[in-house]
């Protein structure tokens, strides 16, 4: 008697792993697909997955963009960076913001400084930036101003 009752409990407990790892994964929503990646979402965090689901990346980034050239723009923690198609993040998310990837490089803002970051992290500097207060979107913009040293 101690042992069918021991069963019933083991398989009701097995039966509510199985519904609540279910509720789990209903949670996560595919945002949209680009170069063979999904975005996903869940609880406002996204991620990345390949096309049968399997992730690449954990949930864990503030904002996802689309890949393009094979990178996708991430933020996290108010920063930029750049993911690879394979989910590794080989440009940190340091820089105040970003454009989206275009062929070999992606354009960054880092200190007031535009530059250029490659495939494998490298920033080069290209020019000064500066800000403009007035009559933006959340009151920000970034203008260019050619210095010479």
């Amino acid at each position: 008697m101690k042992n069918i009752l021991n069963k019933k409990v083991n398989l009701l407990l097995v039966f509510i792993i199985l519904i609540s790892i279910n509720l789990q994964a209903q949670k996560i929503r595919r945002v949209h697909y680009s170069e063979g990646r999904w975005l996903v979402s869940q609880e406002g965090k996204y991620g990345y997955t390949t096309d049968g689901g399997r992730p690449i990346t954990k949930i864990e980034y503030d904002w996802g963009d689309d890949f393009y050239y094979g990178m996708a723009m991430v933020k996290k923690n108010k920063k930029y960076g750049f993911i690879n198609k394979r989910g590794k993040l080989v440009v940190p998310c340091i820089y105040e913001d970003a454009n989206r990837w275009n062929g070999n490089s992606g354009t960054v803002i880092l200190g007031w400084k535009k530059g250029k970051v490659n495939k494998r992290g490298k920033y080069t500097y290209l020019e000064k930036v500066y800000k403009i207060d007035d009559g933006f979107p959340n009151g920000k913009a970034y203008g260019l101003r050619r210095v010479k040293y």
